[in-house]
């Protein structure tokens, strides 16, 4: 009985005779149209860890090759596709909806690999005969049986999504790190082992990001981990190394690591992160926490803290108010049905400096306002009431014109002095102190706590919102959002 496929695991495919032949050229005139799509599936299959196998019927096709040579040769190549072992006879159900054959016909060679699928040997069959991917349908295994091209749409498809990198962020695999480098030296002194663990991670070739700011500023590797240790839900990613080094502290470099690991999360679809540190590293648990991540009852064999964040909302978070539900589940998620939410202009120089990843021409930025998920946003609007947990919508003016990212508030502080503002935003903002002293001078500094929760893929432009009645003209100061209007922007980011 055909079942289902959870297409998110490493798939076995089948090849037929046809695609052997194409993949596998003995000669310059031996060269198909459909060699290079062949030869792209088998990278492809590689690359993300998937099968190719052929069936053992098959070489019986290729035997009735008249040229010796080319058969002979042809037979040796295929040899590197792992023969299916003890592969199913074919089934009742088969012979009665396509009649029995006679053994070593091309027909029963069909059959073979049709009784494959249907007994679930393999995932899928991939053919370019039409007439055997009729045969499957019939079969009821048309979703299952495919050509080249829809084979290699499948594995993209449900390969590892990788996220939008900010700048400065670069994306490894753990075997290009360096496990003698600086960074790592408490974590050797930390864990006896790890050099070995390294090693396994580099075998694995596990995926990680890093910053480089003329040496190897912040390290992170991830691994999926599903189904995971300490009972954790769903589909599971662990953060299995999260490290700045101490010559970088305070660039907030461990908040720009965060930002492609949970994105990468929300792309693959996980439903759970989580990180290990041990007790003595408190500054790591605050920082996590700050994040959403809440510490398990018990520890990890080794007497590491365990820490997890959830990415699907669940009972608990009923009741959360907006700030608290926006913390635990996102970037990128938060309340916007019923919140209050407003457009903030934004001149494209402070734009770039604290949005840096929305444009991908800029020079990569080494301030810690752009780096980080909590950043702070001055003006000298009148606006007073701006709650915790409100949406900002931010609008870059005299150039695109158009809302570019959403940011969640965490809190606002209006005052005419320079001093307590300063102090207020800290290193989130991108003002130095003289434009900071300028605005003061001016009147009231409204100050604006917040968090990124997202960069627009696409940014909705002016002539839209005023199409959509957001507004008759663009605002040269914050403006509070009507209902009808939060849902229409909201229509269009998610």
């Amino acid at each position: 009985m055909p079942v289902r496929f959870a297409t998110r695991r490493p798939v076995r495919f089948l090849l037929d005779t046809n695609i052997l032949i194409a993949a596998e050229p003995t000669r310059i005139g031996a060269v198909e149209p459909g060699t290079p799509s062949a030869i792209e599936l088998i990278g492809l299959a590689n690359a993300h860890g998937h099968s190719l196998h052929a069936h053992p019927a098959a070489y019986r096709d290729l035997e009735r090759n008249p040229n010796i040579q080319e058969r002979d040769l042809l037979g040796l190549l295929v040899r590197k596709y792992p023969p299916l072992q003890s592969p199913p006879r074919i089934q009742a159900a088969v012979t009665a909806e396509l009649g029995r054959q006679t053994e070593g016909s091309n027909e029963w060679v069909d059959q073979c690999m049709l009784a494959a699928v249907y007994g679930n040997a393999v995932n899928f069959l991939v053919t370019e005969d039409r007439r055997l991917r009729s045969k499957a349908a019939r079969l009821g295994l048309g979703d299952q049986a495919m050509s080249v091209r829809g084979a290699i749409d499948l594995i993209q498809r449900y390969a590892p999504t990788q996220p939008t990198l900010p700048p400065l962020v670069e994306e490894v695999k753990a075997h290009s790190l360096d496990v003698t480098d600086p960074i790592f030296a408490s974590l050797h002194a930390d864990y006896p082992g790890f050099g070995g663990w390294f090693a396994r991670c580099q075998d694995e070739q596990r995926t990680g990001w890093i910053i480089n700011n003329n040496e190897l500023a912040a390290v992170t590797i991830v691994k999926d981990e599903t189904p995971a240790d300490f009972g954790l839900p769903g589909k599971t990613l662990k953060i299995c190394l999260f490290k700045v080094s101490a010559s970088h502290a305070g660039m907030r470099y461990g908040e720009l690591l965060l930002k492609p690991v949970l994105g990468y999360a929300e792309d693959n679809e996980y439903e759970t992160v989580y990180v290990t540190a041990f007790p003595k590293y408190e500054e790591i648990a605050v920082f996590f926490s700050n994040f959403g991540f809440r510490k398990m009852e018990g520890q990890s064999q080794l007497g590491e803290h365990v820490f997890v964040k959830s990415l699907v909302p669940g009972v608990e978070a009923k009741g959360l108010r907006p700030l608290d539900y926006h913390i635990a589940y996102g970037p990128p998620h938060y309340m916007h049905s019923g919140q209050p939410a407003f457009i903030v202009p934004i001149q494209p120089r402070f734009h770039d400096l604290l949005f840096p990843e929305a444009n991908p021409q800029l020079m990569p930025e080494r301030n810690p306002f752009g780096t980080g998920i909590r950043k702070a946003y001055l003006c000298n609007a009148g606006i007073r009431r701006i709650a915790d947990g409100s949406v900002l919508y931010f609008y870059r003016s005299q150039d695109w014109h158009s809302l570019t990212a959403v940011g969640i508030a965490e809190g606002i502080k209006v005052s005419s002095s320079a001093d307590d503002i300063a102090r207020y935003v800290g290193k989130r903002t991108v003002y130095s102190y003289p434009e900071i002293q300028e605005m003061a001078d001016k009147g009231e500094v409204l100050a604006i706590l917040f968090r990124q929760a997202r960069i627009l893929k696409t940014p909705i432009a002016d002539r839209s919102l005023r199409r959509a009645e957001v507004w008759e003209r663009p605002s040269q100061s914050i403006i509070r959002l009507e209902h009808r209007a939060i849902e229409w922007i909201e229509g269009r980011t998610q």
